[in-house]
């Protein structure tokens, strides 16, 4: 009886350490690839929030646009492309009038773009894989009736 009370209290304890595997498939970012190469726009996802973060304008989740289809702005970009290399990152910005905005900027620790020019958001690095990168910032959208409304972008790119 000792005996198979013994083995009863080893199996149950090995199996209360066994974990199953995680729903969490957020890539850890030691497992991402390397942002360096060159990256084109393909969507942009965004959301709008009013000061308590409360969405307006689309879902929590955003409305989904591709790059060349993006409706707001007086001329807003239809195509965006990043150089990144080393620690340097370099952003060119195609306006639908074609106006072409060379920015210059840098990657800090593989999980920031710091770019050199107030009018570009900096930006997150949200994952990267062989194929694809994808990037995230915050643009404010205060309004007269709307005191601290932000959006969140989240562009898709892909490698060329």
């Amino acid at each position: 009886m000792k005996k198979i009370m013994a083995l009863v209290l080893f199996v149950s304890t090995s199996i209360a350490f066994t974990a199953c595997s995680s729903d969490d498939n957020t890539p850890v970012r030691s497992e991402m690839e390397s942002p360096e190469g060159t990256w084109e726009s393909s969507t942009l996802t965004y959301a709008a929030f009013d000061e308590n973060g409360k969405p307006f304008h689309a879902s929590p989740e955003g409305v989904e646009y591709t790059y060349d289809k993006i409706p707001f702005g007086e001329d807003p970009t239809k195509e965006e492309t990043f150089i990144i290399e080393g620690n340097k990152a370099t952003l060119k910005d195609i306006a639908k009038s074609n106006k072409e905005t060379i920015v210059e900027g840098e990657l800090i620790n593989k999980t920031t773009i710091v770019l050199d020019n107030e009018k570009y958001h900096d930006r997150t690095i949200v994952n990267v894989t062989k194929t694809t990168m994808t990037l995230s910032y915050r643009m404010d959208l205060s309004m007269d009736k709307m005191k601290n409304a932000y959006g969140i972008l989240t562009v898709k790119y892909l490698k060329k």
